[in-house]
């Protein structure tokens, strides 16, 4: 397994993984729907940006897994810059073998690289500490800082 940067002929698998992950956020409940179409609009505006990017989990020449993040000065702009995740999937089927670790550990090294100072990331999983993905946060010394509340509108 490599990580690399997510390539037009990824998009297949992206679009497929990007459809599972969305289909098991639980955004569907707050009218949050997915549009393959969209989603590829929105994969090719991070091909573009020097502030965003996504990087793949390969095995053989197929994408696995995926990660994508950005970087952005906060509204406090002080000089810092701040990584965020946007979204990270990794197929079930090779899930527990360091895949999804591996790509945060990427991901991180190109927000470094892009100056960030800290990475932060939004769980979906309403408990936080229940899932494999919580337990690799802490591993990797992530801290929950705040709770989001979605209502629909």
């Amino acid at each position: 397994m490599k990580i690399r940067p997510a390539a037009k002929e990824d998009m297949p698998r992206l679009d497929a993984m990007g459809w599972v992950f969305h289909s098991t956020s639980g955004l569907n409940c707050f009218g949050v729907g997915y549009n393959s179409s969209d989603f590829a609009k929105a994969m090719g505006r991070v091909s573009l940006s020097d502030n965003a990017v996504c990087l793949v989990a390969d095995v053989d020449g197929t994408a696995v897994g995926m990660i994508c993040g950005g970087v952005f000065s906060p509204l406090w702009h002080d000089g810092s810059r701040l990584a965020q995740e946007f979204f990270m999937w990794v197929d079930p089927d090779h899930r527990g073998k360091g895949f999804g670790k591996q790509l945060l550990a990427a991901l991180e090294d190109w927000g470094r690289e892009q100056g960030a100072t800290a990475i932060i990331m939004v769980s979906l999983n309403p408990v936080l500490g229940e899932t494999p993905a919580d337990a690799m946060y802490t591993s990797r010394h992530y801290v929950a800082m705040e709770t989001h509340y979605v209502r629909r509108l």
